[in-house]
């Protein structure tokens, strides 16, 4: 007997389920109702109750129900009659089950935006209900009738239910959303998604996309006639880590390519393996926070569907592609990093990764010539696989540059083509297929226009700098980008709207590295650089940036100021290797970094005193250009500015060797190279020095404006000369100051609320009060910490100054012009004139380091040769 005469045969009282395909009945072993369920074709049963967990096969049931050892043999059910479909839902009922979410749509607002992505449009386009305390979703039949509604537990609880459920006899499988298809003007394409909810998410972006109700791998063959005429279909499924929408994925593009139907593969992340159980298409809008600009890329990128090839064809193509690569020329190595690279016959010069895209579309073109037809991604990844292979098993390790190249003292300048770089050392310039370098190449890098002879002080026409200081310090920033072996500053342009700030970071990106990466403009090769989103983003951009740009910042949170200073003097990060899950690689990077915006952003000292400021004015109407006119001018100057750069750049290598600055300031390689430039631009050093003093005045004032403790410090310390106590006390009085100030107090940026922190937020902007002549010292008495305050007669040029013209040529090697043991004593007390003079220039004969005791700025050199912190061993006087 089948298994529904055997039921009947028990009296056990059953209802249909599943499309009449299932038997659900009491737990013979558990007794609970509606959780036991039977397969009338196969009589496989199973209790969902997860305190039981009761199931098997057809003999398994007859010993269940108490005919062990009878001669009962269950056979498969014939499928029931048919049963006709139910009469519709009615347009009314569906209409007051909406109106019921309506009206208490305030309690699953919450719901709806931040879980599902929605609008109360969408809720209101879908007819979402309220009912049976479920969410309802209205489920079509193809003439657009109501005949079910998927209940979703309402998810506003607490643990609510993660599964959904169909209205009992209402369970037949449909399409949702068909509706789209039957209309008379159908669309031009659809996504064949993974549930309702991801449908209804996908419209919401703009979409049209349509979901079989009964999950992954339940897509129907009878459903394919509804998408004849469209001109493409995606198929885009869940991504499970058990593989589930991947096999729906096949299924469904099988059924297509069948009816010789072509459908696009569109391929979700991957899931976090451990973490997450799978990603769909709202996880990648809502979770992973990606954008539709980001799912369009990935229906832009989606492959055709192809069958899987049979193994020998495979092996033997990919093979064939392989030789087909190496026999035109192609040459695989490994850079210092340990990635794969490619050079290719045509870029002699330049070196690809083998992840970017190049080499797909340059074998792409190599086997449409000679075979009239494309290949499979799968086939492409096993020529990368075995490219993989080769780079390792051969080991040629390549050492590459990003742009600019020095080696021996000559820089070498990448244009960009593969095979031409220009060549630039103390004697001239000139463009040359030879060189002792390769660059490594990314595809959003552009080709460089060609020098000519020419002026680079024609670069100041393009960019809104009045200062006559800035407009050096802005030109020895150009020279000295094209260093690579140095620290160079952060360029940072900032004021008002229309100050032209953005047009100033495009012209310097074009000259020193034109990129199309980033926001499109009409300068073609200036795109700047949308805010990093965290340090991954910062790093993947450095890596692939020598021109680090950043347009339009607003802030700087701690991370992003911290990396930002990190980057400027060189950093490294950690990467995991290609084709591979675990291994990491440690990658070094230096960019050239520009940010500009409204405001001067940074607050941290550590980064400002990296920054190179310059405060841009607005432009008058009447001065104002249209982009067009301003961008074409600009690119027919821009031969000769650049033949301008390399000249100065020449004359900067040769001055370099022999300038001594005597004393230096941080970013001490940075101001040596820069000073050399200016001396080649023919700006007297002492100008230029005065201008360097003056950034470093602003990087001064910038960290103390930024420091609610440096402020109060300052306003503190007018009428005194010297304080000393306790770090409490010293709290008390700061705070009412603080307050009566309307400054900020309790916050990480503010004035801080304990004395414990007091002495941490003073210890940062130390040098920078030293600057403006107070003395920051603590030391401990017992249980105390004690505070001294102290009113120095040193003023902000004092310290800002790194001229060397008071130094005695005598000194400038660390002699100290005799043979007395301690020379600075016997010169300091032949007047009180020479004392101070020489106060001045023993305390700052040498700019270096912070000392590790007080963190002090400030050495001077003993008779010895050794150098001394000023503060803790100060010399006698």
């Amino acid at each position: 007997m089948n298994i529904l005469s055997y039921l009947d045969s028990k009296n056990i009282n059953y209802r249909l389920a599943s499309g009449n395909m299932e038997a659900v009945f009491p737990c013979p072993a558990c007794g609970r109702e509606n959780k036991f369920y039977v397969n009338i074709e196969t009589g496989a049963f199973k209790c969902f109750r997860a305190s039981c967990d009761t199931q098997g096969g057809a003999k398994d049931l007859v010993k269940l129900l108490g005919d062990a050892g009878s001669e009962i043999e269950i056979e498969a059910s014939e499928k029931p009659r048919e049963i006709q479909d139910p009469e519709p839902i009615s347009p009314e009922t569906v209409d007051d089950y909406h109106q019921n979410l309506l009206e208490g749509y305030a309690s699953f607002e919450k719901y709806f935006t931040e879980k599902r992505g929605y609008t109360i449009e969408t809720v209101k386009k879908f007819k979402l209900g309220w009912g049976n305390r479920c969410i309802l979703i209205p489920i079509y039949d193809e003439a657009g009738n109501c005949v079910n509604f998927k209940h979703k537990p309402d998810p506003t609880r607490p643990n609510p239910s993660k599964g959904m459920f169909s209205i009992t006899g209402r369970g037949r499988m449909r399409l949702f959303n068909a509706q789209v298809l039957m209309a008379e003007q159908k669309p031009d394409e659809v996504i064949i998604c993974e549930g309702e909810w991801d449908a209804m998410r996908l419209d919401r972006e703009g979409y049209v996309a349509v979901s079989s109700t009964g999950g992954a791998g339940s897509f129907k063959p009878e459903w394919l006639p509804f998408f004849q005429g469209l001109k493409k279909i995606f198929v885009c499924q869940d991504n499970d880590v058990n593989g589930a929408g991947q096999n729906g994925t096949k299924k469904i593009a099988q059924m297509f390519y069948d009816q010789k139907i072509t459908t696009f593969i569109v391929n979700l992340p991957n899931p976090q393996v451990g973490i997450e159980e799978k990603v769909d298409v709202t996880d990648f809008f809502g979770r992973l926070g990606r954008t539709k600009g980001d799912f369009d890329l990935l229906l832009q990128t989606a492959q055709p569907f192809q069958p899987p090839e049979k193994e020998e064809e495979k092996f033997r193509l990919a093979d064939y592609l392989c030789e087909l690569a190496i026999g035109a020329g192609v040459k695989i190595f490994l850079d210092q990093n340990d990635e794969v690279l490619l050079v290719f016959p045509e870029e002699p010069l330049a070196a690809y990764p083998l992840n970017e895209g190049k080499f797909r579309g340059w074998l792409s073109a190599r086997y449409m010539e000679i075979q009239g037809t494309g290949f499979s991604g799968d086939t492409y990844k096993e020529v990368k696989d075995t490219f993989y292979a080769k780079a390792h098993h051969q080991g040629k390790i390549l050492q590459l540059w990003n742009r600019v190249a020095m080696d021996n003292g000559v820089v070498y300048y990448d244009l960009g083509d593969g095979r031409r770089v220009v060549k630039i050392d103390k004697t001239g310039w000139e463009i040359t297929h030879k060189t002792p370098v390769k660059f490594k190449r990314f595809t959003h890098q552009l080709i460089q226009e060609d020098p000519t002879k020419g002026d680079l002080k024609e670069v100041l026409n393009f960019v809104n700098i009045k200062n006559e200081k800035d407009k050096i310090l802005y030109l020895t920033y150009l020279v000295a980008g094209l260093n690579p072996i140095i620290p160079r500053a952060l360029l940072t342009l900032y004021g008002d709207q229309g100050s032209a700030k953005s047009s100033a970071s495009r012209v310097t990106r074009c000259l020193l590295d034109p990129s199309n990466a980033g926001t499109h403009h009409p300068s073609r090769a200036g795109n700047l650089l949308s805010p990093p989103k965290d340090e991954a983003d910062l790093a993947n951009k450095a890596l692939r940036h020598y021109c680090l740009y950043f347009d339009n910042l607003s802030y700087c949170p701690d991370w992003m100021s911290d990396s930002f200073a990190r980057l400027v003097t060189g950093s490294s990060f950690s990467k995991l290797k290609l084709y591979t899950d675990m291994d990491e690689v440690t990658v070094n990077t230096m960019p050239l970094l520009a940010m500009n915006g409204i405001s001067l952003i940074a607050e941290k000292p550590d980064l400002l005193d990296r920054l190179l400021i310059l405060e841009m004015e607005r432009i008058p109407e009447e001065a104002r250009k249209t982009e067009r006119e301003f961008w074409r001018n600009f690119s027919q100057t821009l031969p000769r500015i650049l033949g301008g750069l390399f000249t100065i750049l020449s004359k900067t290598l040769a001055i370099v060797e022999e300038l001594n600055l005597g004393h230096l300031p941080r970013m001490a390689d940075y101001a040596t190279f820069a000073t050399a430039a200016a001396i080649a631009l023919d700006t007297p050093k002492e100008e230029f020095l005065q201008a360097f003093n003056q950034n470093i005045t602003r990087q001064n004032q910038s960290a103390i404006e930024s420091s609610p403790v440096a402020q109060v410090v300052l306003q503190f310390m007018e009428e005194r000369e010297v304080w000393e106590g306790t770090s409490t006390e010293l709290h008390k009085v700061l705070r009412q100051l603080a307050e009566n100030s309307n400054l900020k107090v309790g916050d990480s940026s503010g004035f801080p609320k304990s004395p414990h922190w007091l002495w941490r937020k003073i210890q940062v902007v130390r040098p920078n009060l030293n600057s403006f002549g107070i003395d920051a010292r603590r030391h401990e008495i017992k249980a105390s910490s004690i505070i001294k305050l102290t009113k120095s007669s040193k003023s902000q040029e004092d310290t800002a100054t790194v001229t060397d013209t008071a130094i005695p040529d005598s000194m400038a090697d660390g002699n100290t012009g005799g043979d007395t043991p301690n020379q600075v004593t016997d010169i300091a007390t032949n007047s009180k004139a020479e004392v101070a003079t020489m106060a001045v220039v023993a305390v700052n004969s040498e700019y270096l380091e912070r000392c590790s005791t007080c963190g002090g700025n400030d050495f001077w050199k003993r008779s010895d040769g050794s150098e001394v912190c000023a503060t803790c061993h100060p010399p006698i006087l």
